[in-house]
């Protein structure tokens, strides 16, 4: 879901399309893209039980009661927070109502109270904005990161043109391993824009002279889906061990991606033996939003408002031997 100033390396087999992603002023914005192999040989999944065998759930949240989301769990994400999209976050664009956290994206016109007129940043050169949505994370400062571990939610998003909704995880820290570098990781258990759902993950450095982040993506258009499945909920998973990142829409695998097979890139022209996602460390809160323009297409004729609907969210850790 973060992208930035960067130099990006592809692992993903779409090359071409990742790199489509990245750029938000690209071509390929609304067009139809190849099939993608790893979808075309998607195998089962299990349905989304109250229990995986081996595992124990260490976090859940139904959002079955209140107005909004527990203040205690989540926090919000405020303003003009990345990639220069158009939208404004604000608190007031998210609440609980019938089971649901809902996230509403509108188009309304807010003044930016950290504008500042001539400022080179982009989120500070912006007197107004034209659209406003909802960005809300779990609060890592009170414990609620996770790393390997099962997590899932049920969800049903808005597929409009312009719109880009996710549920992901972020995470940013230094390491032994690589000294003063402050080192990224993402995992995007679910992200869409014009007609493609993706799956996700990847790691690097933005702080380096030349940023660098690598990528292993799968890129899914809705054609290939069953007929129906646009306006219904469905539960995206991810399935995080030693071995593998796997990740799931309902019963289909959208990505594997091979733990081993992750190579830091050359940072520096330094080269470090480090796998952030062995790493036990590495605990990353939960995100849901929805972005507004730029990699999620035009918002010209985007009918508004445009809400998320989160049933639940869970997390499992294995059970230790």
């Amino acid at each position: 879901m973060k992208r930035g100033r960067i130099i990006v390396v592809i692992t993903s087999v779409v090359a071409f399309v990742c790199a489509a992603a990245i750029y938000a002023d690209s071509a390929y914005n609304g067009h139809d893209f190849p099939r993608n192999p790893k979808f075309a040989k998607y195998v089962k999944a299990k349905k989304a039980p109250d229990a995986y065998p081996g595992y124990r759930m260490v976090f859940a949240d139904e959002f079955n009661s209140g107005s909004k989301p527990n203040p205690e769990v989540w926090d919000y994400q405020v303003g003009f927070i990345r990639n220069k999209e158009v939208q404004y976050y604000q608190p007031q664009n998210v609440s609980v109502r019938g089971g649901n956290l809902v996230i509403e994206a509108r188009k309304e016109r807010v003044r930016n109270p950290k504008y500042q007129p001539g400022s080179s940043n982009w989120a500070q050169a912006r007197e107004y904005a034209d659209y406003t949505s909802g960005d809300i994370i779990t609060r890592a400062d009170r414990g609620y990161k996770w790393g390997q571990g099962i997590y899932e939610a049920r969800i049903r998003i808005p597929w409009s043109e312009g719109l880009w909704p996710a549920f992901w995880q972020y995470g940013e820290r230094r390491t032994p391993y690589t000294g003063d570098i402050l080192y990224y990781t993402e995992i995007d258990i679910m992200e869409y824009y014009t007609k493609i759902l993706l799956a996700n993950v990847c790691w690097g450095s933005y702080d380096l002279k030349k940023p660098v982040i690598e990528w292993d993506s799968s890129y899914n258009h809705l054609r290939y889906f069953p007929d129906g499945f646009l306006n219904s909920y469905h539960v995206y998973r991810m399935v995080w061990d030693e071995e593998k990142i796997l990740l799931y829409c309902d019963d289909r695998l959208l990505n594997e991606m091979v733990i081993d097979d992750i190579k830091l890139p050359d940072m520096d022209g330094k080269v470090y033996d480090y796998n952030p996602f062995k790493d036990p460390e590495n605990r990353m809160p939960i995100i849901f939003n929805i972005a507004m323009g730029r990699t999620g297409g035009s918002l010209e004729h985007t009918p508004l408002p445009a809400r998320m609907y989160v049933d639940y969210v869970r997390v499992y850790e294995k059970i230790a031997d």
